[in-house]
């Protein structure tokens, strides 16, 4: 694997991490569940940053990003062992609801609760 490569994959892991972070903080936040402090202000401040160097400058670094790191690494070795714990389940499917949600306007509406006008079927003259 090439530097490159390496930079890709760290880049892609720290976003990973950014977004398990994010919904295992909604889930605390839901549940009534304390939540940290420090993952909590990284994971709002990562919205208002717009002159981000790299991916670690979005959240202020990696150690700000503990939660969502060890979120991700648990999931990943309950995969991997078929025995994923029903509350981590919730945090898995949230995250993977939440990516797709960004790349399928439709289903953003739906969540939304805004429903697409349907196409009027054409009606001939003939």
């Amino acid at each position: 694997m090439s530097t490159g490569d390496n930079r890709t994959t760290r880049a892609r892991t720290i976003a990973l991490a950014g977004l398990f972070q994010a919904a295992t903080l909604v889930r605390q936040t839901g549940l009534g569940k304390v939540r940290d402090e420090v993952a909590t202000r990284a994971s709002i401040g990562s919205i208002l940053k717009t002159d981000a160097t790299s991916v670690e400058d979005v959240y202020g670094g990696i150690a700000p990003l503990r939660t969502g790191l060890e979120t991700l690494s648990s999931q990943l070795g309950r995969v991997r062992h078929y025995a994923a714990a029903p509350g981590k389940k919730t945090v898995t499917g949230q995250t993977i609801a939440g990516t797709h949600h960004q790349r399928h306007p439709a289903a953003r509406d739906a969540v939304a609760g805004h429903r697409p006008a349907r196409p009027r079927a054409h009606r001939g003259t003939g």
